[in-house]
């Protein structure tokens, strides 16, 4: 007998802005739904921040299939752009879950997964026929439910509206879903389809928490029948019954951030080796929090105790220790072990956040100071004497790697009162940067980050900045990244910037000059410190090929506890 009496939960975009992270608030709607119990879930596609590299990505996905798999019913997925974004994503997709459109029955119900990145951000002839024979195949259903990532009938000069919407409309498909944009917008209806969007699974807001459609939700399907209703789900409404509540959206984030620190461990330790290491957990909120902790080990590693519990009294902080051992099998590069931890209002109870960190490799790096103010002309011979930052190994190199004369380079770093200087003298073997502004990352480049108050936070928090530097079809261009209020802002920045490649000698040579007044409220003196990241990233004109870098944290994660240490002298 066909059960006409299920529920479904559909949610859009949970990725994270950092590539190896699944969002506070895609954790919270998944606690949600297990509450009020669906009988399954459908995710509108960008799962992970794929614009990483492919040696990568596999981990992006463990990550997103590590916080899916708390859902306690079965779910489905459509595919979006990011998770095809980069280059192997649509085999990688393949690979772990299947086709990229699809169809199932459930019910009295046929649901269909379309694909709207077939080709270029719209659907292929093939996928029309296949959807129209699908569609034919399943008249007899009572409800048909459609679910595509993009909402491709606002687009113009596609072919949804022309093709797919009509087919649509003569098999008396009832309701489709798409997520792509990071709101909720109230459904519209064309030809009895109705049509709704529903991006709030955990990304970032379009626009600002509390505006028209602004929120983090989902969408639960009840269908009954003939007859179906929709409800738009916040999670932070549905309690368990223990009752508690969350705190804020922005408050869940700065205790993501900032709560939850690494144990560091020097660069020149050889293996094996035993000592103790120490965690700081900060709890900035009003009440008591309980937590538990659990490490991630590599090959080699052992942390004891492996799993741990803790409490923190209002607006305190505790120091968690644990015995580490590295025997031969050991490596002192990344990655190292990490820690998950949670804070909860009742011990055992569910958690309100979760956060993770772990142990680091405290670099350190000297800036000298220079009397009277470098010229920034291209001419590196004013750098002699000074010691460069060097990247030239292969445990810095993430992508294929044939050698210095592929991909290295010397970073020379200077200050006086006005300015920090830098200076890059990168071997590269071949020049391609067909990017500008925001993008200009995916091209040969420099990146540069700070973390002006060392507060080691696992993401990009007010004081943490992040530079781009590019030679790209527009001229030479100076990127940044601040955070402003929890969000990150990116513009083009004025700065005296130079930038030439030399083709012949396999050079690319940048020298820029950072005023201070970019960084504040960071002012350099003697013996200070400044948290510090540089990545050169390489493209050989097959779109990204990888990178250098001195410590992981700008590609990978944007977590400034990765950064070394910069200290002005």
């Amino acid at each position: 007998m066909v059960d006409d009496t299920f529920s479904f939960a559909v949610l859009g975009d949970c990725k994270s802005q950092v590539s190896l992270v699944e969002p506070e608030p895609f954790r919270q709607i998944v606690r949600s739904i297990n509450l009020l119990v669906p009988d399954f879930v459908v995710i509108l596609g960008d799962f992970v921040k794929g614009d990483t590299h492919e040696d990568l990505l596999e981990e992006a996905w463990d990550e997103f299939e590590r916080v899916a798999k708390t859902l306690e019913m079965p779910y489905y997925l459509v595919v979006g752009n990011h998770d095809v974004q980069c280059r192997g994503g649509e085999r990688v997709f393949r690979e772990r879950f299947g086709p990229l459109y699809y169809s199932f029955n459930y019910g009295n119900s046929h649901f269909v997964v379309l694909n709207s990145e077939d080709e270029g951000a719209d659907i292929s002839e093939g996928q029309i026929d296949w959807l129209r024979e699908d569609l034919r195949a399943s008249s007899d259903a009572e409800h048909v439910f459609v679910f595509v990532h993009r909402p491709l009938w606002e687009y113009e000069g596609k072919g949804w509206n022309g093709k797919v919407h009509p087919l649509l409309a003569e098999h008396k498909v009832k309701l489709v879903f798409a997520g792509h944009s990071h709101k909720y917008k109230p459904p519209i209806v064309k030809d009895g389809v109705k049509y709704i969007v529903t991006g709030g699974g955990g990304s970032v807001p379009m626009g600002n928490i509390g505006d028209e459609g602004t929120f983090y939700h989902w969408v639960r399907v009840t269908v009954r029948g003939k007859d179906f209703h929709l409800a738009v789900i916040r999670p932070e409404g549905i309690l368990s019954e223990e009752g508690g509540t969350l705190p804020g959206w922005r408050e869940l984030d700065l205790i993501r951030k900032r709560s939850f620190g690494p144990a560091f461990v020097a660069p020149s330790k050889e293996v094996p080796f035993s000592e103790e290491i120490s965690i700081t957990i900060r709890n900035p909120l009003r009440s008591q929090v309980f937590g538990r902790m659990e490490w991630y080990l590599p090959d080699g590693w052992r942390i004891s105790p492996e799993r741990t519990k803790y409490s923190i009294g209002p607006r305190a902080e505790v120091e968690v220790r644990f015995r580490v051992e590295a025997d031969r099998r050991a490596k002192l590069s990344y990655p190292l072990p990490w820690y998950e931890a949670t804070f909860g209002w009742k011990e055992g109870g569910e958690p309100i956040v979760t956060g993770r960190s772990g142990m680091r490799l405290r670099r350190r790096f000297i800036c000298r100071r220079v009397e009277g103010r470098i010229t920034i002309d291209g001419n590196l011979d004013k750098w002699e004497g000074l010691e460069p930052l060097r990247l030239d190994r292969k445990e810095q190199v993430v992508g294929p790697w044939k050698g210095p004369s592929d991909l290295s380079a010397e970073i020379f770093l200077a200050w006086d009162e006005d300015h920090l200087y830098l200076a890059a003298k990168v071997k590269d073997d071949r020049f391609c940067q067909e990017f500008s502004g925001a993008d200009s990352w995916q091209g040969d480049s420099v990146q540069i980050s700070f973390d002006t108050s060392n507060d080691d936070s696992s993401e990009l928090d007010e004081g943490d900045y992040e530079y781009a530097f590019a030679l790209t079809p527009k001229g030479p261009e100076a990127f940044r990244l601040s955070v402003e209020e929890g969000r990150i802002r990116g513009e083009e920045v004025d700065v005296p910037l130079f930038i030439e490649v030399l083709p012949e000698e396999g050079l690319h040579i940048y020298e820029v000059a950072i005023p201070w007044s970019q960084l504040k409220p960071f002012r350099p003196e003697e013996g200070r410190i400044c948290g510090f990241n540089v990545v050169v990233n390489d493209n050989d004109g097959e779109g990204p090929k990888g990178w250098i870098a001195w410590t992981p944290g700008i590609r990978e994660s944007k977590d400034t506890s990765f950064f070394g240490d910069l200290v002005f002298e």
